[in-house]
């Protein structure tokens, strides 16, 4: 059966589309050796309501953990840190579809 077909039958076509945006932007797939894939996704504290939104939209879906603030030291920046919200899955079967198709195209 098609991996699309499968991940449709767990999501519907608005989530996949948050999640294929947070993969292209500020989120990622994290696929570690013997552990199981996980999604997370941050953004700047400025816009946390974003985040809010991405996490009430896929939280009926997919396992997800509610945002959390983190402030890191960034010498970079004039405050000396910065601010974000992330938030971050626990295990799906979702997950491992997309990671079969990760896994497939980096062959």
């Amino acid at each position: 059966m098609d991996q699309l077909e499968d991940i449709l039958k767990i999501l519907p076509l608005h989530q996949l589309g948050l999640i294929n945006g947070k993969l292209l932007g500020d989120g990622n797939l994290t696929i570690e050796k013997n552990k199981s894939p996980r999604l997370r996704f941050q953004h700047r504290y400025a816009d946390k309501d974003w985040c809010y939104y991405c996490f009430d939209s896929l939280k009926d879906f997919i396992p997800l953990a509610p945002p959390k603030y983190k402030k890191d030291r960034d010498p970079r920046v004039i405050a000396g840190f910065s601010e974000s919200v992330y938030v971050q899955s626990k295990t799906s079967p979702v997950f491992y579809l997309f990671e079969r198709k990760v896994v497939l195209r980096s062959d």
